[in-house]
């Protein structure tokens, strides 16, 4: 039988990626620091690089990053400081030479729930990528922090006083980037991420995508975690006949064929698109998700099936139908992540046809006769990263993933080759070779399976008023996610807000402002029950107002304090210099003592709330410095 001979373009495994780190955006780094300058630098000398690139050419992928066994444990290298916001801080710098980027993973993760690692390029301290804790699995015993360009990074960790758990991390491996000469564009820095793809794509939100709004949404980025380095591909979240939402994702089988998979370190980012047509001047936000479990595979359909752990199911995302029938379809679309950019529409409006001779890939991998749909793009291209992207035929459903390209790839008229849902329905025969197991749990073989809507994402609601109950309008509220993305809200005339939950491990961190007249409810009385207080006269005896009450934040109640309300009350200054107007405490905050709150204090600002299973209580108590009356206005 003939062997059709076809340009293989898969995952690009290994790759030299230019990632956004681990549940984060690009951040300032907390107050603005970056000490890099007076720490300790340790050296990694140059691996034997022509040793990889030999042993690249015997592999089945381009690998442009390498990873090196290290174990760096906070305590026996690095720095433990102070920092100024009263955390404990661990700083540890890494020059590499000769790399073109870093990347770090961690084991034995420990870290406190409220901890926080980043990681920066030194010469790039305003790019810090952040991690937080919860964005992984609480039992996750390890993880990593994407790319840093260069052959420098620091990685720095802070965590509250007191809140030591032993050592909170090892670092036990670098990815080192070490290849850029591969035929590539040169739009990324190190040719992967963001803006690195061809200028051909459309964008998912332009007019070609226009009739696929529904199917962008459980289509992912998915990074690639394999014991020999990291890459990228696109995965298809897929029902199944019992219609209960098991985040099952259809991908490719080469993304992770040859290798090592680490599918617990894998991550898949969802909504990672631009929000209009055209490409945007800074990279959009998305929300990771991380971890997956194996559940089937096979080389010849090159079809590879991973349930997503559990987080992803807060984030209100559809499940996609299926044709199982082997039709090829008469139009198709394709939404995908080229060199793992944004979200991009590929289209064809002509029939696919069944590929009916056997295929060698270029990587020495062959694939059996009629296991592959031939489709030809008329809007679009393929690109490395797009693999294991979903066939949509004209009815939206998943007919097959994409294996690759052929000989050449162009804007348009690109060849494309899908390996076969009919076909990776029986597979190899068993559950971890075949489709059908995870598809169709109620056994009852239908040919095709209709999607499930996205779920209703839920709402972190909440609501701020005085400690008497007296409703708080005007707060402004920003939440950022563990991806980084902000939104924001004011409180309404009820003091009601909400926030979708949407972060990595939907964590929210909000923070509460309102600093509009520090005279508000600030008068002469105020000085007299605060100087009846200190002389023992007539205690306070409410923890909100002694909190009030210590308008110099000096952690107790003293004379200077009257002096600041003073000047206030006689108009010399117009805002109190060591606090805002008002303050904001969680509702739920317990006083260990409440004649003295200063002995556990509240938490005043980075308020984490984190879905699990069940939403918790958002409800702040609002606190008008100076006011020790009631008597502020509050709307």
């Amino acid at each position: 039988m003939t062997k059709h001979r076809i340009f293989w373009q898969p995952v690009c495994l290994l790759v030299l990626c230019l990632l956004p780190g681990l549940a984060q955006a690009q951040h300032d780094l907390p107050g603005g620091w970056n000490a890099a300058a007076g720490l300790p630098v340790a050296q990694i000398e140059q691996p034997d690089v022509a040793a990889w690139i030999e042993a690249d050419k015997q592999g089945p992928g381009n690998r442009f990053a390498a990873p090196l066994s290290v174990d760096v444990r906070p305590g026996r290298e690095g720095q433990w400081t102070t920092a100024d916001n009263g955390l404990r801080r661990w700083q540890w710098r890494l020059r590499a030479q000769g790399a073109l980027g870093l990347a770090v993973h961690f084991d034995e993760l420990n870290m406190p729930a409220d901890s926080r690692l980043w990681v920066y390029d030194p010469l790039k301290p305003h790019e810090a990528y952040a991690f937080d804790r919860r964005a992984v699995a609480s039992d996750a015993r390890r993880s990593w922090l994407g790319f840093v360009s260069g052959a420098e990074l620091v990685v720095v960790y802070e965590t509250p006083i007191g809140s030591d758990t032993g050592l909170p991390f090892r670092i036990s491996r670098i990815d080192y980037a070490y290849r850029n000469d591969a035929p590539l564009p040169a739009a990324s820095p190190l040719m992967f991420g963001f803006g690195a793809s061809s200028a051909c794509h459309d964008n998912i939100n332009c007019p070609a995508g226009a009739n696929w709004q529904v199917e962008k949404q459980g289509v992912c980025r998915i990074i690639v975690v394999v014991e020999e380095g990291t890459g990228y591909c696109t995965g298809t979240l897929l029902n199944n006949t019992a219609a209960d939402g098991k985040p099952y994702l259809l991908t490719g089988f080469h993304c992770q064929d040859g290798y090592t998979p680490l599918y617990d370190l894998w991550r898949f980012d969802f909504f990672y698109e631009t929000a209009g047509c055209p490409n945007p001047g800074a990279e959009p936000a998305f929300t990771p998700v991380f971890g997956s479990n194996f559940r089937a595979g096979r080389q010849a359909n090159d079809f590879l099936l991973v349930e997503l752990f559990p987080q992803v199911n807060n984030l209100g995302l559809p499940r996609y139908g299926w044709d199982r029938s082997g039709t090829a379809p008469a139009t198709a679309g394709v939404v995908h992540h080229p060199r793992g950019d944004i979200k991009k529409i590929a289209l064809s409006t002509t029939a696919s046809a069944v590929q009916n001779t056997v295929i060698n890939w270029n990587n020495n991998v062959t694939t059996p006769a009629q296991h592959h749909f031939r489709t030809w793009y008329s809007n679009g291209t393929i690109e490395v990263g797009s693999s294991g992207a979903a066939l949509f035929d004209q009815n939206h459903r998943v007919v097959g993933q994409l294996h690759g390209a052929g000989a050449t790839t162009t804007c348009d008229n690109t060849l494309g080759y899908f390996g076969r849902l009919s076909l990776a329905w029986e597979g190899g025969g068993t559950p971890a070779t075949r489709l059908r197991d995870w598809l169709d749990p109620l056994g009852t073989a239908p040919m095709t399976l209709d999607s499930m809507a996205a779920a209703a994402a839920p709402l972190l609601s909440g609501i701020v008023t005085t400690a008497d109950t007296t409703p708080v309008a005007q707060v402004a509220i920003s939440a950022v996610n563990s991806a980084g993305a902000t939104a924001n809200v004011t409180t309404t005339a009820t003091g009601a807000f909400s926030f979708a939950v949407a972060g990595a491990a939907d964590t929210l961190t909000l923070n509460l402002a309102r600093n509009d007249n520090a005279s508000n409810g600030v008068s002469t009385l105020d000085i007299i029950i605060l100087r009846r207080h200190i002389l023992d006269i007539a205690q306070l005896n409410d923890p909100y107002k002694m909190l009030a009450a210590d308008v110099n934040n000096s952690g107790s109640l003293s004379t200077l304090d009257i002096i600041q309300i003073q000047r206030i009350v006689l108009n010399q200054e117009t805002t109190f210099p060591n606090v805002p107007s008002w303050r904001f405490v969680r509702a739920n905050h317990v006083f260990t003592n409440p004649n003295n709150p200063w002995l556990n204090p509240p938490v005043f600002t980075n308020h984490r709330f984190t879905f699990q299973g069940s939403l918790p209580n958002a409800g702040f108590i609002a606190i008008k410095s100076g006011d020790l009356n009631g008597s502020a206005s509050v709307n």
